[in-house]
């Protein structure tokens, strides 16, 4: 995954299927996989925002419960809970946070 206005590479790491996007916590003290809390100066990602999830070599990205701001592939929101498809060079957007889709 690539942030283009910061520069900033956010690498999936191997041999894992399940990826946290959003924010840290701190009442809980969980940090996600995909922190993205330093590029959100808008305050619009939620702490669990979305996950990335690959099943072989396929990615898919869904919406978690409670994200306010919404979750966007190519421009169009996607549905809370309903896992979508995504490939290298996709748009996903977390609330006004802009990221690219890469080849690893």
């Amino acid at each position: 995954m690539f942030h283009a206005a910061s520069g900033q590479r956010f690498p999936l790491e191997s041999g894992r299927d399940e990826f946290l996007i959003g924010r840290v916590d701190p009442v809980t003290g969980i940090t996600p996989e995909i922190n993205l809390g330093a590029l959100d100066a808008a305050r619009s990602l939620s702490r669990r925002h979305a996950k990335l999830l690959r099943q072989g070599v396929l990615l898919f990205l869904r919406e978690e419960v409670g994200t306010a701001n919404g979750t966007f592939v190519n421009g169009q929101r996607i549905a809370t809970g309903e896992p979508v498809p995504v490939k290298p060079g996709d748009r996903l957007r977390f609330g006004t946070i802009d990221i690219e889709l890469v080849a690893s």
